[in-house]
């Protein structure tokens, strides 16, 4: 796997969900801000909100009859997630109003909101829902959304309009490899 587990070590067990999920003294924060000319093009910079495991289950439960659902799960401090960002941007931007929801779930502390998640947001550009889950163990969360996942980051999910799971990708993933499924699906669904 590309990505970073998401387990919690014995000391940490105590403290919320995300702030488990993650070794957040192995990868820096990223903090500089890229040039005017760097920054991904989008319509309307999203303002991220943290919300509960119940919260989380119901927005992924819900059935989008005319749209694919494509699920991110993150983390600022996970460099294989930053680096796969602006593919996502790019990807969402392409597909906004086109048979796409794109929702994004960040494995960032609740606390850092303010801090690291909603400065990112915005550097990125990001402009679909974006979401922090806050919650008390990690394998709540993990369960919650696939029983198979192992808590790693970036993990990807697409859903079909009743919600069936229809391609995972527990790593980095590329713009061409979710286009090419994207539209894979979408050409599907016209027929």
């Amino acid at each position: 796997m590309n990505g970073r587990r998401l387990r919690p070590t014995p000391a940490a067990a105590i403290l919320p969900l995300f702030l488990l999920l993650a070794d957040l003294s192995a990868v820096p924060v990223r903090s500089e801000t890229p040039a005017q000319s760097d920054q991904i093009p989008s319509s309307t910079v999203s303002q991220a909100r943290v919300i509960n495991l119940a919260e989380m289950k119901e927005i992924l439960a819900q059935k989008h009859p005319e749209n694919l659902t494509l699920v991110n799960f993150w983390a600022t401090w996970c460099d294989p997630c930053v680096e796969e960002m602006p593919d996502l941007v790019k990807l969402a931007d392409k597909y906004k109003g086109k048979g796409l929801i794109f929702l994004s779930i960040s494995a960032d502390h609740p606390d850092d909101l303010k801090e690291r998640v909603q400065p990112f947001v915005e550097k990125m550009n990001m402009s679909f829902p974006v979401y922090v889950v806050g919650a008390e163990q990690p394998d709540d969360l993990i369960k919650a959304v696939d029983t198979e996942w192992q808590g790693s980051l970036p993990a990807t999910f697409l859903y079909d309009r009743q919600g069936t799971k229809l391609k995972v990708w527990y790593e980095k993933v590329t713009f061409q490899q979710l286009d090419q499924e994207i539209e894979k699906y979408l050409s599907l669904l016209k027929r």
